[in-house]
């Protein structure tokens, strides 16, 4: 799970229209915005 926009998300679901949570690892994020993957480093 992951904490965007103040609310928690699971991998699967949308953050917000257009925008999902693919995978979350240790370290990074992958986020598919409307068919284009963004890996998110934190």
């Amino acid at each position: 799970m992951l904490i965007a926009n103040g609310k928690v998300v699971h991998e699967g679901q949308e953050i917000e229209p257009g925008l999902r949570l693919e995978t979350v690892g240790p370290r990074s994020a992958v986020l598919n915005h409307r068919g284009t993957l963004y890996n998110i480093t934190y």
